[in-house]
Parts: C-alpha cells; structure tokens; sequence
C-alpha cells in the first residue's frame, strides 16, 4: 500500500480554495464511488483523486486499486480525513496516518486564521464607531 500523491494534491488544492466540509458526518457509499467515475463509469482519473491510497498490485482502473476516500461533492470532509486517521492506525498505515494529520491541521489552521480575520474586522469596526461616532 502506498500514500497517493495525486490525491494529495488535489486534498491540498480543495483546502486551499475554501472546499472543505467540516460540519457533516462522514459517510461513502459504493453510489459516490459511482458518481465519481462519472457518466460513463471509466472515469479513473477523477475517481483515484479522491482516495489517500492506492494498492500498487491492484489495476489502476478498478476499486481495489484505490483506499481511504476523503471527499465528495467537490469537498474534502474533516470528517473523513478524521475516519482514515483511525482506521490508517488500525492497520499501521502510518504514513497514511501522518498525511491525514497534515491535512486536518491545515483545515484547522485555514479556519482557525478566517475566524480571527472576522474577530479582527468585528473589533476594527467596533473601534471605528468609537473613534468617530463615540458610541461604545
């Protein structure tokens, strides 16, 4: 079993364009594997992007080929990354593991950084009406 690296790009690519899902619940079904490889069923370009391993021994253009699914609907789920960190541990995948840590931390950072930007122009504003309207 090996780390995806085509996946991981396109996980890094998603956080960094805001498509992140962190409020759902995790779940993946055989029909979102389907929709995944599109109408004509053989789309396995845009299928492997979505899954964090890959079985080297398998075909590359079948389900066994691919593991560990992040996302769906054009959006990475924290909640799936969470999914394959445990099941990553359960079966000693480790640098499967520590790459789902890595993307979960930057989801957390992008989103810990946009709240503090929102607190910033709350406080900004607030500080704007004092200055020139002196209401507190």
């Amino acid at each position: 079993m090996a780390l995806n690296k085509k996946a991981v790009t396109h996980a890094n690519s998603l956080i960094k364009n805001d498509k992140v899902d962190t409020k759902s619940s995790w779940s993946f079904s055989a029909d979102d594997g389907n929709k995944l490889l599109g109408e004509d069923g053989d789309d396995w370009g845009n299928y492997g992007k979505w899954f964090l391993m890959i079985n080297p021994e398998a075909n590359e253009e079948t389900k066994e080929h691919y593991k560990f699914p992040f996302g769906k609907n054009d959006k990475v789920y924290r909640s799936g990354l969470t999914a394959i960190r445990q099941r990553a541990a359960q079966f000693g995948y480790d640098e499967i593991f520590d790459e789902a840590g890595k993307l979960i931390e930057k989801i957390d950072e992008k989103d810990k950084k946009e709240k503090l930007e929102q607190l910033l122009h709350q406080l900004v504003n607030k500080i704007k009406d004092i200055l020139y309207y002196g209401r507190k």
